[in-house]
């Protein structure tokens, strides 16, 4: 019996050109094919944005990653990869690979909050969690139990100074949780940072909580299994 990857230059993979919304298509072995036009453009450096990891179908931007360990085949397998850096390479220029460190894809949600018509507001309690499916994270665990002895990261304001006081104040407790779960946050700029860095990010991309030593741990160790056998030149996390 064949290996699955046997058909996989044979499989064409969801895309619409048409959308900005939608993966537009293309992969490692055809930017291998345009790297004499991008080199005669004078380019020295390539930087391929979004996780190179297992994302969703549709899910087009690579910053909602479903595991750390798994390639997204739409761009290429290991050998693709390796293939890609290779010719960079020997065209004298050099790849800087992204990474998301702290979001993952959208399996979970606000209890009380799903399929609410406003996204939920931030709140220090924190909610507690619900799998939308029955689809689970293998690295990472949510959990509901608090914990009273919480250890809060530096946080800063919007007026670069650490946070106020009354902010601190509120810093009580937090979940026992690979995930913060303080609310959901529609994008970037409409609310002060720290809490766009606790909260699940525009409704659809689950948080990370990277401030959970454990976390950070696992983390370091999975940037280490991408930075060996990719063989690019700088890491943006």
């Amino acid at each position: 019996m064949l290996h699955h990857d046997a058909f996989l230059p044979f499989i064409v993979f969801e895309h619409d050109w048409t959308s900005n919304q939608f993966r537009f298509g293309g992969d490692l072995r055809g930017a291998i094919s345009s790297l004499d036009y991008i080199q005669g453009m004078g380019v020295k450096g390539l930087y391929i944005s979004g996780s190179p990891f297992l994302n969703f179908p549709w899910a087009g931007d690579g910053y909602g990653p479903l595991d750390f360990t798994l390639l997204d085949h739409h761009a290429g397998d290991i050998e693709d990869w390796r293939a890609f850096m290779t010719a960079v390479h020997a065209r004298g220029m050099y790849v800087v690979m992204d990474n998301t460190v702290s979001t993952m894809t959208d399996l979970l949600g606000m209890a009380g909050q799903v399929n609410a018509t406003q996204p939920a507001p931030f709140n220090w309690d924190e909610y507690d969690y619900v799998w939308k499916t029955d689809r689970r994270y293998l690295d990472f665990e949510p959990g509901n139990e608090r914990n009273y002895s919480c250890q809060y990261p530096r946080m800063w304001g919007q007026d670069g100074f650490p946070l106020a006081q009354e902010y601190l104040d509120q810093e009580k407790s937090c979940r026992i949780s690979d995930f913060d779960s303080y609310g959901e946050i529609e994008g970037i700029g409409l609310f002060t940072v720290f809490q766009t860095q606790l909260s699940k990010f525009a409704s659809v991309q689950d948080r990370l909580r990277e401030w959970n030593p454990s976390v950070m741990d696992r983390l370091k160790v999975m940037s280490c299994m991408q930075i060996g056998p990719f063989f690019f030149n700088a890491l943006l996390l």
